[in-house]
């Protein structure tokens, strides 16, 4: 049965690799099949928690369509307050946007039963880009075998994987200028963030996506740009032991620290990546940056205030050779006199970015120019 004479439609997308690009074909086809749909003739059903879905309630609202967004949860005052929230992050008009709860549920189980709620409110699908033998793929076959409206005019490839970061540090010899970074310095290495930045509204992340659609909007050379326009690195609680708010630097000399900079399957992100802010240790000591101290096991009457500094040696890995510091909380770039800190970047490409927005600092390209 239509809502208000508007057909429930489910625009289906599989979820790809971990940094979307605005040009992604599954991208532009769901762009291209909100501009080609009637507002006033279709209710959309969205979600949030993964691009695949989030990026087709963002760009439903840009667009004025109505949509019912399935969320975890149940319709209590927790259940709206999470609902408002997800309103607040996307950009949605509260005035088009309804819930549709999935009942409680952690967020694994949630996948599958927000998938087949969706397919179970819709009464028209428009597959874009669905991986083939794929729990969406089984579904489809399902509704469409039951009857259900299907329509492939959107209809792309799935194509596994996506862009990722990617470094050759074979392909030109290293800056000279590295040596004086030889020791003395601690450096915080910046990441490729899979998604919004910490704080960051999700409407945000995928506006700027769409209109840079060749470049990854939050690459670690985008975070190296973040930082510096705001002036802070701000902590981060990931890995760290009793969830403390810590910013992580290394002792490494630069040059040492380029040849463990590996891509980490099992956190599906580079160790390291070769954008980063180096600062003279005696100024980072001075606001309370001390060394890590490494255990087999980190003992259990450790006071939190020593807890946060330790780390385990680790048991295939061996993590003392990373000689990790860390500061509590946000680390303000204007604590530190500007001549104790050295910007550092992939290459000379990257130098037009950043003096665009301060020339303050100096800026190191880790690789030298090619002759």
């Amino acid at each position: 049965m239509n809502r208000n004479g508007l057909t429930p439609t489910l625009l289906l997308n599989s979820t790809h690799g971990r940094y979307p690009l605005g040009s992604d074909s599954w991208v532009r086809a769901t762009a291209a099949a909100l501009d080609s749909l009637d507002p006033g003739g279709h209710v959309l059903i969205t979600s949030v928690g993964l691009a695949n879905w989030e990026l087709t309630a963002h760009l439903a609202a840009v667009k004025g369509f109505p949509q019912l967004v399935a969320l975890p949860g149940e319709d209590d005052g927790a259940g709206r307050r999470y609902y408002e929230r997800c309103l607040d992050e996307l950009g949605l008009e509260e005035q088009l946007t309804s819930p549709l709860f999935a009942g409680k549920c952690d967020s694994r189980s949630f996948r599958a039963i927000r998938d087949r709620l969706a397919f179970e409110t819709a009464e028209l699908v428009y597959p874009v880009s669905v991986r083939p033998g794929g729990r969406l793929d089984t579904l489809l076959r399902e509704f469409a075998a039951a009857g259900g409206r299907v329509s492939d005019d959107f209809r792309v490839e799935y194509a596994a994987g996506g862009w990722r970061p990617g470094y050759r540090f074979d392909s030109a010899p290293l800056n000279p200028a590295l040596r004086e970074f030889s020791s003395g310095w601690l450096t915080h290495w910046t990441h490729s963030r899979p998604g919004p930045w910490p704080g960051e509204k999700p409407a945000s992340f995928y506006s700027g996506m769409l209109a840079t659609p060749d470049l990854y909007v939050r690459s670690a050379g985008a975070t190296l740009a973040r930082i510096i326009s705001d002036q802070v690195i701000r902590g981060s609680s990931l890995h760290m032991s009793g969830g403390a708010m810590m910013v992580s630097l290394t002792g490494l000399p630069v040059s040492e620290a380029l040849p463990l900079m590996r891509w980490r399957s099992r956190w599906r992100r580079w160790s390291m990546e070769p954008f980063g802010i180096s600062f003279r240790r005696e100024a980072l000591v001075r606001l309370g940056a001390r060394r890590v101290s490494y255990h087999d096991d980190i003992p259990a009457d450790l006071a939190q205030g020593e807890r946060k500094f330790s780390q385990r040696r680790g048991r295939v890995t061996d993590w003392r050779g990373e000689r990790e510091w860390r500061l509590s909380g946000d680390l303000p770039l204007g604590a530190v006199a500007a001549d104790q800190i050295a910007v550092l970047v992939y290459d000379k490409n990257w130098l037009e970015l950043c003096p665009r927005l301060t020339g303050r600092y100096r800026i190191v390209p880790l690789l030298a120019e090619k002759d």
